[in-house]
């Protein structure tokens, strides 16, 4: 599917003002790795969030914002965040009419505004947005503060900070943890095992010495090599 058909599957327009929307679009989503890692191990997704309300006086509010999610097992790494949030609003600038025809010719190439006409549902959006922008009943478009247009725009909420990272190091699999067992086991069995065979105030020093003479009578000549 390219750009435009995009477009055009998430672009609505309101038929009573011709006032064209978009709210929570993924204009694209990057992902990277997942083709050559059968087994998905390590991968890297990012996706761009954005919504748009123009209306034909050139009164407009935009913003998106990007998120991500990744990990890499080999570094015992993942995280998510998100990142390069923006937001742009405009009131009417000079010829309405000029503006209108833009708009217009938006919805035109996506069949004209009775082919992309909002539900009463989507029309609730618009309404939403409108609010949230300062936008209801003709006003001009303006900058919303807090989480309200978060939530109008993307169907949820994110932290104030234009970059938010929560990454985590050291983030172990089960295939981590069994390797990390079994290299601790390799580290310590052994000389821990030397030490009791060789001193009598370890609690496992008869047993071992009785294991060593059984092994030396079944074994003697492997016994005297070890």
């Amino acid at each position: 599917m390219d750009g435009e058909e995009q477009i055009c599957d998430a672009l609505r327009c309101d038929p009573a003002t011709e006032t064209i929307f978009f709210a929570g679009h993924v204009p694209y989503a990057e992902r990277g790795f997942e083709s050559s890692e059968s087994r998905k191990r390590n991968f890297w997704r990012e996706e761009r969030l954005a919504c748009l309300v123009a209306r034909t006086d050139g009164a407009y509010a935009r913003q998106s914002i990007a998120q991500w999610q990744g990990k890499f097992e080999g570094w015992m790494w993942k995280g998510r965040g998100h990142w390069d949030r923006f937001q742009d609003v405009a009131s009417p600038l000079g010829n309405a009419s000029y503006y209108g025809r833009v708009v217009r010719a938006c919805a035109d190439e996506c069949g004209g505004c009775a082919a992309i006409a909002a539900s009463a549902e989507e029309l609730q959006i618009l309404a939403n947005l409108e609010r949230v922008y300062g936008m209801s009943g003709g006003g001009a478009a303006m900058a919303p503060l807090g989480n309200e247009a978060d939530a109008a725009c993307f169907g949820k909420t994110f932290p104030p900070s234009n970059y938010h990272d929560q990454g985590q190091w050291f983030w172990i699999t089960t295939g981590h943890a069994l390797v990390i067992a079994l290299l601790a086991i390799l580290c310590v069995v052994p000389p821990l095992t030397a030490c009791c065979a060789s001193h009598d105030w370890c609690p496992w020093y008869g047993p071992l010495q009785r294991t060593r003479n059984n092994f030396a009578k079944l074994c003697p000549a492997l016994a005297k090599c070890l």
